[in-house]
């Protein structure tokens, strides 16, 4: 697989999204449902999901670049650049 740079129309790209379309549609409908969902609870509990799925995005991206870094690690770091200095942090399982 190439990187987009290395392609020979970079950075001239044809884009025709088509192809794409039904499966835009399909995820902007999840997550629309999902915020839906989410705005059931209370704030902080809506706060400490979005943080869960932040947590599980930047390790799910740095391992594709394949970096691994721990939970705990990872979560200390979206809090501190998030202003969450307070977050509790009892133990590395209560990132599980």
């Amino acid at each position: 697989m190439k990187y987009i740079w290395q392609h020979k129309n970079f950075p001239d790209f044809k884009f025709d999204g088509k192809g794409i379309i039904e499966q835009v549609q399909a995820f902007t409908l999840q997550a629309g449902e999902l915020n839906g969902l989410i705005q059931g609870f209370k704030p902080a509990e809506r706060e400490d999901i979005l943080l869960q799925i932040l947590l599980a995005e930047a390790i799910k991206t740095s391992e594709i670049e394949g970096e691994y870094f721990s939970r705990i690690d990872v979560m200390s770091s979206l809090c501190q650049q998030l202003g969450l200095h307070n977050f509790p942090v009892q133990n590395k399982d209560s990132f599980l």
